[in-house]
């Protein structure tokens, strides 16, 4: 019996060795030099509020267009007056109109959060947030690979919406 005492102590001090967790190899991110990394990395691109502009844009003239005026929007809504408005030429009024009707056909079914095609636009968008262009003519790794059609439409918008947009992007031009 004595002989056994000190084997069940063994397990015993075994067992709870095994059951107290080991701290030292968790620790947070941290840069000497900043800090702790964030948990978000937020950007602003040119392409991706090109999109989400022509999507809200698209939204809103597929539900003035609805008969039924008050059915309840499936998001909220941006009340702008019109003062805030561009005014464009008719020859960007005519691109813009294409662009917002490229987008009515193609992508206002679709939720722009939930819809893994406009995920998916969206992250290819940002993937190329610091290129002038999407077709990839002038620099090849500017190719963002997306249908020429939506390529031609966001490439031919750009222009003049770039000195409308925010104030960031006013280098781009």
């Amino acid at each position: 019996m004595l002989g056994r005492a000190p084997v069940r102590l063994h397990f015993l001090l075994l067992g709870l060795f095994l059951l107290v967790p080991i701290r030292a190899a968790a620790r947070p991110q941290s840069n000497f030099a900043y800090g702790a990394l964030p948990v978000f990395e937020l950007h602003s691109g040119l392409w991706i509020n090109l999109h989400h502009t022509l999507y809200h844009e698209a939204k809103l003239r597929t539900a003035a267009a609805q008969a039924d005026k008050s059915a309840k929007t499936s998001g909220p809504t941006l009340n702008t007056t019109p003062d805030l408005r561009p005014t464009l030429t008719s020859a960007e009024q005519h691109i813009w109109d294409d662009a917002v009707g490229y987008y009515a056909a193609n992508y206002t079914g679709k939720d722009l959060l939930f819809s893994s095609e406009l995920i998916q636009l969206k992250d290819q968008l940002g993937d190329f947030e610091d290129c002038d262009e999407l077709s990839g003519r002038k620099r090849k790794f500017c190719d963002a690979g997306l249908p020429a059609k939506l390529t031609q439409v966001l490439e031919a918008a750009a222009p003049w919406w770039a000195p409308r947009s925010p104030a960031i992007f006013r280098h781009w031009r």
